[in-house]
């Protein structure tokens, strides 16, 4: 377990976990399965708070793969149906909200640009925001989320981001919520409308977008305000339709 581990933490740093080899059946493994489901995982299991330690590790207590829903459990990286003798390996512990966890399940990529996005090695926001929104102009404003790669990527990076919003539907999650976050501000937005015209508001909006931006963790706001507050037709009325 200790070879398995120090071999994952050097494979996590090189973007290579896809490599790594699945083992055969061993009284280690089914040992490791059991005493994770008995001993650290189960409510009254007798490492219950190590597993409880693990879940915090998350910023705020946010799922950091979709970084909104709160974190509710831990999700085996490299599934421990395949990869038993990791199952008590912190590295491969990501905490993580249960929908994510749900959508990912017992997925093993084949190849280096099919990996899931690994919390604890990858890092594709640090060089800027890579999620932008397009705006419909229709009735509730609705937005349309997408990847907007940054210049630094690779083309494996960019399409592990993509597969990552693909697979785990954040458009579907961060248009719902844009659209209750209209609601809110909607009063806020008149005001400023009333008082200074179109352009008070698009202030507003893209100091907001800047403001939201320096927390890593809520990745949808800054680019829905973005969207907002470039569109004239928005800062017009276009939120009050």
């Amino acid at each position: 377990m200790i070879a398995d581990e120090t071999l994952y933490d050097q494979l996590g740093d090189a973007a290579q976990l896809f490599t790594f080899p699945q083992p055969g059946s061993s009284t280690v493994g089914a040992d490791a399965k059991w005493a994770y489901k008995v001993r650290f995982a189960a409510k009254t299991g007798l490492a219950r708070a190590l597993y409880a330690e693990l879940k915090e590790w998350a910023f705020w207590s946010k799922c950091p793969l979709c970084h909104h829903r709160p974190v509710g459990t831990l999700d085996h990286y490299l599934p421990q149906a395949s990869f038993p003798t990791l199952a008590l390996t912190p590295l491969n512990l990501v905490p993580v909200c249960r929908d994510c966890n749900w959508v990912k399940q017992n997925f093993v990529a084949a190849t280096e640009s099919e990996q899931p996005l690994h919390p604890y090695y990858d890092d594709f926001a640090a060089a800027g925001d890579w999620l932008e929104a397009d705006l419909v102009e229709e009735s509730g404003a609705p937005l349309v989320f997408r990847v907007d790669p940054l210049d630094v990527w690779t083309a494996v990076e960019e399409q592990r981001v993509r597969n990552h919003f693909r697979d785990l539907e954040l458009n579907d999650l961060y248009a719902a919520n844009a659209g209750a976050e209209v609601q809110a501000i909607r009063a806020r937005l008149s005001d400023l409308l009333d008082a200074g015209g179109p352009a008070a508001v698009a202030e507003h909006l893209l100091a907001e977008a800047e403001s939201r931006s320096a927390d890593l963790t809520d990745a949808w706001r800054p680019a829905a305000y973005r969207a907002w507050g470039a569109n004239d037709w928005f800062c017009s009325g276009g939120f009050d339709e």
